[in-house]
C-alpha cells in the first residue's frame, strides 16, 4: 500500500498529472537536501530512503526544517482534501496551519517508517486474531490515502478467516468529516452497538 502513495510510479501509471506535480514538488525537495549532503542521487520510486532524508530534514531544525515540514504537510493535505478551495501551495506556508503541519510531519515520518521499513505489520497475516471480533470497513471510492484496492484486499482475508465482516464501499474521500464516510461511520458504531448487546 505503501507505494501506492509515496513512490511516484503510480502516478506516472494513472496519467494523473496533477497528483505527479504535487509528488514531483514534493520530491524535489529531498532530492536537492540528497545532492547538497553529496549522497547519490535519490529515485522517486524509493519510497523508504526518501521518507529517510525527509525525516532528516524535518528533525536538523535548522533553515529548511520548515520547507519540509510545510511540503509533507501539503502533499498529505492535498491527497485528502476534495474542495479545490481548501488545497494548499507548497510554495507559500500559511503560518496559522504551520503547528498543524509540524506536529504531522514529525509524527508520521516516523510512524511510516517504523511500521513500514523498521518493524514492519502486516495486519492481513493478523486478521484470524478477530474471529469473534464483528468488523466494519467503510472505504471510500476516492479515498487517495488508503486506497480502494487495498480495503478489498483486507475484506478478504476478514472473509477468508471467517471474521464477521461488514464491507461498506461508498461514494467519499478519505476523511472522516466527509459526510457520506461520516454517516457510514456512524452507521457503523450504532451496528456496533446493538451487536454487543
Amino acid at each position: 500500500e505503501f507505494d501506492a502513495v509515496f513512490s511516484r510510479a503510480p502516478y506516472v501509471k494513472s496519467k494523473n498529472r496533477k497528483r505527479l506535480r504535487e509528488f514531483d514538488t514534493w520530491f524535489e525537495l529531498a532530492a536537492k537536501d540528497a545532492k547538497d549532503a553529496g549522497e547519490p542521487p535519490l529515485d522517486p520510486n524509493d519510497d523508504e530512503r526518501f521518507f529517510r532524508v525527509y525525516e532528516r530534514m524535518i528533525e536538523r531544525c535548522d533553515e529548511n526544517s520548515k520547507s519540509a515540514i510545510w511540503h509533507w504537510h501539503v502533499f498529505e493535505n492535498n491527497l485528502m482534501e476534495e474542495d479545490p478551495k481548501k488545497l494548499l501551495d507548497p510554495n507559500k506556508i500559511v503560518d496559522a496551519v504551520l503547528p498543524k503541519a509540524t506536529s504531522v510531519a514529525f509524527f508520521e515520518s516516523r510512524l511510516f517508517l517504523h511500521g513500514t521499513f523498521e518493524d514492519p505489520v502486516d495486519l492481513l497475516d493478523r486478521v484470524d486474531r478477530l474471529k469473534r471480533t464483528p468488523t466494519w470497513v467503510c472505504q471510500g471510492h476516492r479515498d487517495e490515502v488508503c486506497p480502494e484496492e487495498y480495503a478489498h484486499k483486507l475484506v478478504d482475508a476478514l472473509q477468508a478467516a471467517d471474521v464477521p465482516t461488514k464491507p461498506y464501499f461508498i461514494d467519499s474521500g478519505h476523511e472522516a468529516t466527509d459526510p457520506v464516510m461520516a454517516k457510514c461511520l456512524k452507521n457503523a458504531l450504532d451496528d456496533f452497538a446493538t451487536t454487543i448487546q
